[in-house]
């Protein structure tokens, strides 16, 4: 009698209208959740991209200073300087043959003693971006640590530079020396050299080079990123995602202003590039 009224409850409409009740309310809330989930997936994979587009914007900036600078200034100061030296080492050359009939006073010519600015670049604000918004590891991160020391390191060689033009227009130099000695690292006085200015030159060219390099190729690294994320948006939620910016650099590598990839293969060796998950855990 017992199990007979146990059954009769446990089919009583109360109890049907219960599990009914139950069931839906969490297919409701398990419908919710799976909504949430991908609105929070939507926005964390949007906002990935908008960052990564924000620093693309950045590292662009940074390459096209450095680009503008090189061409305006530091390629025609490179390809002047070297063809003096190239002048002086020639007539130096003609000196020592028997048949010289080259004038035995150097006559330099006009000096290269015009100064240009800094680079423009919004360092610190890509470096919050890669750092601390965008999930990458590994290369790119490098990349900005690099890029960071290289820019410094351009700074401080175009700043003494400019001293030293100061100097020489000023006729600030040392004992023994000359405009001409200082300014072609010759040998003056009682078997002195002062390099400060040629090393100078030479390092202006590489930390430009180096700027423009590194700056392109976190463009590279960052725009990859971006299309990772875009796929992971397209999969995961079946829509069309933001676009990723695309940064053309051709006409820059087709006047030769951009390095080539053998001069930096060392680095590229000591730093592949790596991926972390693309969204936060």
């Amino acid at each position: 009698m017992i199990l007979s009224d146990f059954a009769l409850f446990v089919n009583s409409s109360f109890i049907t209208s219960l599990v009914g009740a139950l069931a839906g309310a969490f297919a409701g809330a398990y419908a919710a959740q799976r909504v949430a989930e991908r609105a929070r997936l939507r926005e964390e994979l949007t906002r990935e991209i908008r960052h990564v587009n924000a620093a693309l914007g950045l590292a662009v900036g940074i390459a096209n200073s450095a680009l503008a600078t090189k061409r305006q200034h530091v390629l025609p100061l490179k390809l002047y300087y070297d063809a003096q030296v190239k002048q002086y080492s020639d007539w130096k050359a003609a000196q020592a043959s028997t048949a010289s009939t080259q004038p035995a006073i150097y006559d330099i010519g006009l000096m290269d003693f015009k100064t240009f600015p800094m680079i423009s670049a919004p360092i610190s604000a890509l470096q919050d971006f890669v750092y601390t918004r965008i999930n990458v590891i590994g290369r790119p991160i490098n990349l900005v640590v690099t890029l960071s020391e290289s820019l410094q390191n351009l700074a401080t060689a175009i700043s003494h530079r400019n001293e030293l033009v100061n100097s020489f227009k000023n006729e600030s130099i040392p004992y023994g020396a000359s405009r001409e000695t200082m300014y072609l690292g010759l040998p003056y006085g009682q078997g002195k050299t002062n390099q400060e200015y040629p090393d100078t030159v030479a390092a202006i060219s590489s930390y430009t080079d180096c700027v423009i390099f590194f700056s392109i190729l976190l463009t590279t690294d960052l725009r990859n990123h971006g299309l990772k994320v875009t796929k992971q948006f397209s999969k995961s939620l079946g829509s069309s995602s933001p676009r990723v910016a695309l940064a053309d650099f051709a006409a820059s590598r087709a006047s030769g202003l951009i390095p080539s990839d053998d001069e930096f293969c060392d680095w590229l060796k000591s730093f592949k590039v790596e991926e972390g998950p693309l969204t936060p855990a």
